[in-house]
């Protein structure tokens, strides 16, 4: 617990907040605040396992497991053999 408060996330953390908040057009901040999330959802989706998906399904599915069948559905979205993480 005491390593969290030498970590440097809130730092770091801090220094994307300004540089997000410098950015005067609101609908650019907003473009690349969704550009970020849309990343880390099609990163992550493909790599929870498929035991974390099957045990979502039965409670109605958690979202980043619906991401997952859309990036099924639409398209190539997944990363190749020897890709994952």
């Amino acid at each position: 617990m005491a390593d969290a408060i030498y970590s440097p996330v809130l730092p770091n953390a801090s220094k994307v907040a300004q540089e997000l908040m410098g950015i005067d057009d609101e609908g650019e901040r907003w473009g690349l605040i969704a550009a970020v999330w849309s990343e880390m959802l099609y990163y992550t989706a493909p790599r929870c396992g498929s035991a974390f998906h099957y045990q979502r399904l039965s409670t109605g599915g958690e979202f980043i497991t619906h991401v997952l069948h859309l990036m099924h559905s639409l398209g190539p979205f997944l990363p190749g053999p020897g890709n994952s993480a």
